[in-house]
Parts: C-alpha cells; structure tokens; sequence
C-alpha cells in the first residue's frame, strides 16, 4: 500500500511554466490532466519505477557519508542498515525531491499555468513501483463565450444649470471666506468663536486632551458637536458656556469614552465671516482671469468636464453590471482569496496608523465585507480578458507612447525622460492596462445599445 506523505510545493512565482528551468537530473513523467470546473485541474503524475530507485539510491549514498552509528566509524555503515535505520527520513527526502521535480515537469508538459499552491490528494511510494501522485490546482478559467454585445444602458446627461454654476462661484467664495473680529456681538450662523477650552469628568478631574487655548469654533454649520454650537450661539467676548457630554463606553477616544465630561468654554472672541465681491479683482485672485466672466466661463467648462466624467463613469458601470449578470461563471477560490488578502493586509497596515482602528481591526469582517466588491471585479477582469481576446483589443508601442507623451506635457518634461521614469516607478505596466482597459470600454460602449438623457 502506498503511503500518502505530506509536503509543500514550493509557491507560485516558480510554477509558472514558461519560467521554469529544465530539470538537471532529467526525471520523466507520466500525466494524464482531468478536467473539473473551468478553474480547476486534477493532475494524474506518474514517476517511472526506475527513476524511483535512482532517487532512492542517491540519496541513500548520501545519507550513508554521513551516518554514525554504534560499532561503525562516520561513513562506513553498510549502506542497508543506514536505510534501515533512517528509512523514514531518506523516504521523505525521496518524496520531497521527486514529487518537486515530477509536479514542475507536470504542468510544464500538460501546459498548465496554476494560479494555487497544489493540493496533493493522493501519493503512493513503494520501493521498486512508480510514484503515483495525485494534485489539484487552480487556474484561471477559460471564458470562450462572452455575451457583450447589444448591451442597453443609458448615459446621464451632463447638462449644466445656472444654479449649478452659482453654486459652484458660491463655493469659491466660501474658501476664500474672511474673519473679522468684531466688538460687542454675540455669536450667529456662519460665524467663528474663539474660545479657551476645559474639559472635567464627573468627580472634578481635568482631562488635558480636552483642554486648550485659543480654539476656534466655527458656529451654526455642522463642523463640530450640536451641543458646542447650541451653547455658543448668543454668547459675546468674555462670556463663560458649559457644555456637559455623556460619552458612551465605546467612544472613539478612550479619554473620554464612558465619561460625563463636562467643558467650560471661554469666550475670548467673536468673528464676523465676510465673502470677497463676486467681482473682476476676485475673477484675477482665483487664477489667469480678466474679468469675473472669464472666471464663470472656467467653471462652467469645469463642471461640464466633472459632469461628463461621472456620466461616462455611471455607464461603465451599468456595462459592467449588465455584463457580469449575463455571463455567470464560477469563480477560482485562489483568485478571490489572493485579493481579499491583499484587501485585507491594506487595511491591516491603515489600521495600525490609529491605536483605536488598531483596536477593532478584524481581518474575518473586512473579508466578508470586500468578498462581494472582490468577486465582481475577478468576473470584470476575466470576462475583459475574454472580450479583449474575442475582439483582438490590445495596446501598441505607439499607444503607450503617445499617452507617455501627453503625461510629459502636463509635466513639463521630455517623452523620453517620463518614460524612464514611470518605469523606474513601475508604473508604466499599470498605464498599460489602464490604456487597455480605457480601449476595451471603448468597444463595448460601441457595440452597446445606448440611451441617451435628456
């Protein structure tokens, strides 16, 4: 009977076939590849008895020139009694070494590219027999068929309103707002209170992360807690306001969570904010503008440009939703756990920027919560593959170069010198997908059903 042996293959980056370097020591296969899911192989290895007992015998000679036993000097026990004495760990040694070579040499002849550690499922190893192994790998499915034409989706108009625009003007304004001490007023909507600040628990004790000087408190505009702005509105310079909160035990801030804390603001000033003129001085502050219609004509061609964007972003999206539903496939297990570890490792290392997001990081939730999103982009990305495939889409030396281009101007810099760079930075295989993909949206967008709105 043979004896299944547990081992490790060794990781992916070598598996891939065409990566792989031919082995020294010539061992042959036998395979037979059974085809499972889509994604999935079985792989049947048979190593000849010969090369078994080749194997067996090497390694046999090299345990013996180092064996000491009772009775023998180091090197000269009979090679017999050494593989008796260390027949379990030579048997290991020989299942390593053999199912290594056998399993590359596998998927090398059966021209497989696994995307997963194997699973070895079954191994029978008797002295003066073939090895018979049996593996299971993952690797990317093979999509023949893509329903992608004819897709019906709509397009949202990116039309521009006159109360879109004065929003927009309003907004610069606002940023460009002013601050103005004035004397004797009490505090209103809009405007900001500066203010010294004590923070005690309930038994009298002063909390110092609640406490300071000179803050500013911006008043009737949502930017800090209800209670701070209820009790500055009316108060003037020299007014002393109590705020009393009661924390809950799971409070973001450990200083105060659980805590009645109660803050004594003093109010040291009140400011007036005050908007520059929608004028032709302001047109000239914001940028390379003559005139204040100069500067409206700007933001108009901005909100128009930020407005086609997101129409063209809502229909992708449409496509890509229509496109997963009509053309369901299962899915690698390997590819959407590779992802969410990788998701997971991300938010692992944001978390550990912030002791109380470090303190609630749990990696099982954020999988579950990305599995969906990861599932989706997995079929988004195949399924492009396939298209790309299907409608011979692909990206030239000339359409990266002209793309590398386009980026130097924005940057000032020669073609040749943004190029050496994007790729010192490793980014120029990603500007190539993104350039592949921006192409395949364009042929799927083609052959769609668009509607346009109103």
């Amino acid at each position: 009977m043979g004896q299944p042996v547990g081992v490790r293959v060794p990781p992916l980056a070598p598996l891939h076939t065409r990566r792989h370097r031919r082995d020294k020591r010539g061992i042959k296969v036998h395979v037979e590849v059974l085809q499972e899911p889509s994604w999935k192989r079985r792989i049947q290895i048979e190593v000849p008895a010969d090369q078994v007992t080749r194997e067996y015998e090497e390694i046999s000679r090299r345990f013996q020139r180092t064996a000491s036993l009772p009775g023998f000097r180091k090197g000269k026990v009979p090679r017999s009694l050494v593989q008796k004495s260390f027949a379990g760990r030579i048997r290991q040694e020989v299942v390593n070494r053999l199912l290594d070579d056998a399993y590359r040499n596998a998927i090398r002849e059966a021209d497989i590219d696994p995307i997963s550690y194997p699973t070895i499922d079954k191994l029978e190893f008797n002295l003066g027999e073939p090895m018979t192994i049996h593996a299971v790998v993952e690797v990317k499915p093979e999509i023949e068929f893509v329903d992608y034409k004819g897709v019906k989706a709509v397009r949202p108009a990116a039309a521009i309103t006159d109360d879109d625009l004065d929003q927009a003007l309003e907004n610069l304004r606002e940023r460009q707002a002013q601050f103005r001490c004035v004397e004797g007023r009490t505090a209103q909507a809009d405007d900001m209170v500066i203010v010294d600040q004590e923070a005690h628990d309930e038994t009298g004790l002063k909390i110092p992360k609640g406490s300071g000087e000179d803050l500013a408190i911006p008043v009737g505009r949502r930017l800090t807690r209800p209670e701070f702005e209820e009790a500055l509105i009316g108060a003037a310079a020299g007014d002393e306001r109590k705020v009393q909160v009661d924390f809950p035990a799971d409070a973001d801030d450990p200083a105060f969570a659980g805590k009645n804390v109660t803050f004594t603001l003093f109010v040291k000033e009140v400011k007036l904010k005050e908007l520059p003129d929608l004028d032709d001085d302001f047109a000239s502050e914001m940028g390379d503008f003559g005139t204040v219609d100069d500067l409206r004509a700007a933001v108009h061609a901005d909100l128009e440009r930020h407005a086609t964007q997101r129409a063209e972003e809502s229909l992708r999206s449409q496509l890509v939703e229509i496109l997963v539903e009509r053309n369901p496939f299962d899915l690698p297990v390997a590819m959407v756990e590779r992802y969410l570890d990788s998701v997971v490792e991300s938010s692992a290392a944001q978390s550990r920027r912030d002791p109380r997001e470090a303190a609630s990081f749990d990696p099982d939730v954020v999988r579950e919560q990305h599995r969906e999103m990861a599932q989706k982009l997995i079929r988004k990305t195949l399924l492009f593959e396939a298209i790309q495939k299907l409608e011979s889409i692909a990206v030239s030396e000339e359409d990266l170069d002209e793309h590398v281009a386009k980026i130097a101007e924005l940057n000032n810099l020669p073609p040749r010198k943004m190029r050496v760079s994007l790729e010192k930075e490793g980014k120029l295989a990603r500007l190539h997908d993104e350039l592949l993909e921006e192409k395949t949206f364009g042929v799927l967008i083609a052959l769609a059903d668009v509607a346009e709105t109103a």
